[in-house]
């Protein structure tokens, strides 16, 4: 019996289930699958997850892809319009229609007991998964350009026809899709699409939500060389007909990429809720431990032996001397953050609103600490980061004059505005202390954000409402800090990153003045302006 290494989500799969789509068809499906199920080596598991499973199933049938949904309330009162395996079962049967390679689904399941839903697919033999096929002929594919131009070429028309024919995911990646090479004699790749939300069908392809589609899609290839990229952008482009200017085309699909990144920064690392290639998640004894793999200094696996021999409570000076020994051009901070009263649990509003926040600046290229390691208790939340080099408080460069910290802080505004990020209501002193500057053993100084739970989240605007009450709390915190001078070098600053003009200005220094500092929630009027807000720099 192969059932105790199944995950829980196929394991209704192993009684009868009730067919809700595809007729006798989906019935010698799902009795094909139950006898595979029960014999070892004819499953292999893809994806695995409290509320999604995806395996791969051979049966006598032939080979079949199984998506496994946890079913909710709704889907159990009503499967055929609730259920996330039978949106995806109409929005497969309408790309079909629309004449879209996709596999095609051929039973509809639903567990006897509620617990789960089944969306089953065909799997071809002639085409393999697309994540697979770029691992394993990577090299080859770089090696020889006549094919990647091939390939970039197929890959532009089979997103072009997904496109066209109104199918605009806005989660799409390369592990939706299948592979097949070239033929002998030919250089004709063809793909094919494996899975797709319901949501990503529109009747009409907008402009803006194929750039967002798009950029998505592309994360998927941030490794390959800039020329192919512009192969594929060409191709693309040429299909669909796209007259708009190709500088500023990539320039949307970029600005599409990035914003997708920094959302699954936020979803996958921010929230901490479950390793992954960012980071290592451990918990022991009541502690959460957070080490961030991609920027942490070298000798992981010391780290590793280390934190392995000692308890979970030693694990803060663990990491704290282990990183110091390591971090030869820098310094290592340590932030301390006190949790709320929690009984049952860590204060994950607060692990995310300090390790979480301070990842997502990483991401996007912020002036803040590199994010090293988080251990959280029930009592407090340390967080240590890398700068490089001691920190003072901005505060303390009151008599400056050259304003060089101030301008770089607007910059960072402008970039926290341009992902949606902006400085919480709170006092004047509070935002102040949010704002350090490092200095090198040179005397280099720099403007670095350490008060990261200072920020929250909302939507990008450079110029709107919450970017101006955003500008009008930092500021009136310089003000008083600083003196009025730096309150004017600070919007003056942010007015010149806009590419602002004399009135304009003026109009938004009358707007940050009108946001009192403490923690009433003020939205200004905004700067509503669709031309600066697509020149302004990030």
């Amino acid at each position: 019996m192969g059932a105790p290494a199944i995950p829980e989500l196929l394991l209704p799969l192993f009684e009868e289930s009730r067919i809700v789509e595809g007729g006798d068809e989906a019935l010698r499906v799902s009795i094909a699958l139950r006898e595979a199920l029960n014999v070892e080596g004819h499953c292999m598991i893809l994806r695995a997850q409290k509320d999604l499973c995806v395996a791969q199933v051979s049966t006598v049938e032939g080979d079949f892809n199984v998506r496994a949904h946890e079913s909710g309330f709704m889907a159990r009162v009503s499967m055929r319009r609730f259920g996330a395996s039978a949106k995806e079962w109409r929005a497969l049967w309408q790309c079909i229609d629309r004449n879209v390679s996709c596999a095609r689904p051929v039973a509809l399941l639903t567990a006897n007991d509620g617990r789960a839903d089944y969306l089953v697919t065909e799997r071809s033999s002639l085409f393999t998964p697309l994540t697979v096929w770029l691992e394993r002929e990577h090299g080859q594919l770089m090696s020889y350009p006549a094919l990647a131009r091939a390939f970039a070429a197929g890959l532009a028309a089979c997103i072009a026809a997904l496109h066209r024919a109104g199918a605009l995911p806005l989660d799409m990646d390369p592990s939706q899709f299948a592979v097949r090479p070239p033929r002998p004699g030919t250089q004709r790749f063809e793909f094919q699409l494996l899975e797709i939300s319901a949501d990503a069908l529109a009747s009409v392809a907008d402009e803006s939500r194929r750039l967002r589609s798009l950029g998505a899609f592309l994360l998927g290839f941030s490794r390959w060389p800039a020329t192919l990229k512009l192969r594929f952008a060409r191709d693309y482009r040429a299909l669909l007909g796209d007259a708009r200017p190709e500088r500023d085309w990539i320039h949307a699909v970029v600005g599409n990429a990035r914003q997708r990144q920094f959302d699954l920064d936020t979803l996958l690392v921010a929230h901490c809720a479950e390793a992954s290639a960012m980071q290592a998640v451990v918990r022991r004894d009541g502690i959460l431990l957070v080490v961030r793999r991609t920027v942490a200094p070298a000798g992981l696996a010391e780290l590793e032996e280390l934190l392995a021999r000692s308890e979970a409570a030693q694990w803060e000076s663990v990491l704290t001397g282990h990183f110091e020994t390591r971090v030869e051009d820098g310094v290592v901070c340590r932030t301390v953050h006190a949790a709320a009263e929690r009984k049952n649990g860590w204060d994950w509003r607060r692990i995310e609103a300090s390790w979480g926040r301070l990842c997502e600046l990483e991401a996007i290229g912020a002036r803040v600490p590199k994010p090293l390691a988080c251990v959280a208790d029930l009592d407090a939340l340390v967080v240590l980061g890398k700068v490089g080099g001691r920190l003072e408080s901005l505060a303390a460069h009151r008599h400056d004059r050259d304003w060089r910290l101030v301008d770089q802080l607007a910059r960072e505004l402008a970039r926290y505005h341009a992902f949606g990020l902006y400085f919480l209501p709170a006092a004047a002193s509070q935002t102040l202390a949010a704002l350090s500057v490092s200095v090198a053993p040179g005397g280099v100084r720099e403007f670095v954000l350490t008060g990261q739970d200072q920020l929250f989240r909302g939507q990008p605007s450079q110029l709107g409402a919450q970017a101006v009450a955003s500008l009008g709390r930092v500021a009136r915190a310089l003000g008083e800090g600083l003196g009025e001078r730096a309150l004017k070098e600070l919007v003056w600053a942010y007015a010149r990153a806009m590419f602002l003009k004399p009135d304009e200005t003026k109009q938004l220094m009358e707007e940050a003045l009108r946001v009192p500092s403490g923690r009433t929630l003020v939205m200004t009027r905004g700067i509503e302006r669709r031309r600066l807000q697509s020149e302004a720099r990030p």
